[in-house]
């Protein structure tokens, strides 16, 4: 082995390339050498001494398990000499190559006619001074650097043809890479065509996430591999098609509800603005609730307790129950506020679309929409959910009765029974408030005070009375359009 040529090269070496071979070296060999005070100094290796080669000498003189010497030094300059015949680049050690055939790989002077042509994206570090005239500051989300000085890049640049011309590339990363069946993850192998985005607007007509939808479309295809993008691809898709109908959704919906009104008599379509002109109260029902209601309309169910997450709106449905025990809808309402006004508005919008008010209206015990049915529907019986109103039993009782199972079944036999009369109720009632001691509770005697509202008993001369005691329909119902 020629000694000079093996220490010129090393010599020659970048510092930070040198220091990390020689440290790998050095371990390889079990050697004790601190390699942090090499410097490279006039094309010779010193330490900060200034002694001379200490690091190589120590390398040098390593004999190999054989004993015939320079062992480290000689495995290192003859792996060197392989790449050189193998024609390799040099690769310290924690470096990585990419994985391609020599045919397929850029080299320094190929022409190429566009971008296009060299793998369009590519940019160099830009060093334009770049007036803040001529760029929207755009606020961007804060998020860790991935940073970490790796050199691996390619340079082209126009020649006087008009071509581009590659003029370096170096393909040493000093990270790993990524491995064939994570590739399609990574972002420029990443794209969202016309069949993703029409998935995506069919799951969001049906009230479907970005991550189902996401799913959906993976068994459509196959495997996530065949995707071609990530579930966040899709959720940022989402949020680009909210922002685009974002301000102007409502008016959307009530131009395609008018525009159905046009052409079709039997549709009804109602709203009211406010003073900033944004929809405060919207009703809307169609040919078939308006035949479902003269069928079957003699006890509607009016929830107003469902809340919309986007637009903070309350959600009202009109539901009923057909002769197979299943949910009909008669209409449907939005409204901003729980007041007085919102309630008496949808309730005669209700009676103007169907013509007649119902013969028993069943809602929550809310005070505001006991009101609002007096006034509006006078003639119409009004029942409050019995569910609702038995679910506050525990929370109005004390805590010595609050557990005390024999009370609750007594009180829930005088309640739900529909055999007994006004009369047999009064009696039962007051008998089991005595028993234990329950006269001075003042929610039970608030709810005695409105025991017509809510008593079965009061309810026997109502056909389907028995049928309409909660509200549990429209929370079906409710259930339902959440998804």
């Amino acid at each position: 082995m020629d000694d000079f040529s093996a220490l010129s090269y090393f010599s020659s070496l970048a510092n930070s390339a040198a220091m990390e071979y020689f440290a790998a070296l050095a371990d390889f060999a079990s050697l004790n050498i601190d390699f942090s005070d090499l410097s490279i100094s006039d094309g010779r290796k010193t330490d900060s001494s200034g002694e001379g080669n200490n690091a190589i000498s120590l390398l040098w003189q390593k004999t190999d398990s054989s004993g015939e010497g320079s062992g480290a030094i000689s495995l290192l300059w003859q792996q060197r000499q392989n790449d050189v015949n193998n024609h390799v680049a040099f690769r310290p050690p924690h470096s990585y190559l990419p994985i391609c055939e020599d045919s397929k790989k850029p080299y320094v002077g190929k022409v190429f006619k566009t971008l296009d042509e060299a793998r369009e994206g590519v940019k160099p570090d830009s060093k334009k001074d770049i007036s803040e005239s001529s760029v929207q500051k755009k606020i961007r989300r804060r998020k860790p650097s991935t940073r970490n000085g790796c050199k691996a890049r390619i340079t082209a640049t126009l020649n006087d043809d008009g071509n581009y011309v590659f003029t370096s590339f170096s393909e040493l990363h000093n990270h790993s890479l990524v491995t064939e069946d994570v590739r399609h993850l990574m972002k420029f192998n990443r794209k969202m065509d016309e069949s993703h985005q029409m998935i995506m607007l069919k799951c969001a007509k049906s009230n479907i996430g970005p991550v189902r939808a996401f799913r959906i479309f993976k068994e459509l295809v196959g495997s996530f591999e065949e995707v071609g993008c990530t579930s966040k691809d899709f959720k940022n898709l989402s949020y680009s098609m909210n922002s685009y109908a974002d301000g102007v959704d409502a008016q959307l919906l009530l131009d395609r509800f008018l525009s159905k009104r046009k052409t079709d008599e039997c549709f009804k379509c109602e709203y009211l603005v406010d003073e900033t002109h944004k929809v405060k109260s919207l009703f809307w029902s169609d040919a078939v609730a308006v035949q479902n209601y003269s069928l079957f309309g003699d006890a509607v169910s009016f929830d107003a307790t469902y809340t919309t997450n986007r637009y903070d709106m309350i959600f009202a449905p009109f539901t009923g129950k057909d002769n197979h025990g299943g949910c009909v809808t008669f209409g449907a309402g939005l409204l901003t506020r729980e007041d007085v006004n919102s309630y008496s508005w949808i309730l005669k919008q209700f009676i103007e679309c169907m013509g007649t008010a119902p013969a028993m209206i069943i809602t929550d015990q809310d005070p505001t929409l006991k009101i609002a049915v007096e006034n509006v529907m006078p003639n119409t019986r009004h029942r409050f959910c019995m569910w609702h109103i038995m679910m506050k039993l525990a929370q109005k009782l004390s805590n010595s009765l609050r557990e005390d199972a024999e009370l609750k079944s007594e009180i829930h036999s005088v309640v739900w029974s529909e055999l007994d009369e006004p009369v047999d109720f009064e009696r039962k009632w007051t008998e089991v408030l005595d028993q234990y001691e329950l006269t001075d509770n003042t929610w039970l005697a608030d709810m005695f005070s409105l025991r017509s509202y809510w008593i079965p008993a009061y309810f026997r001369d109502l056909s389907m009375s028995g049928l309409f005691r909660t509200t549990s329909l429209s929370e079906s119902e409710n259930s339902f359009f959440r998804r």
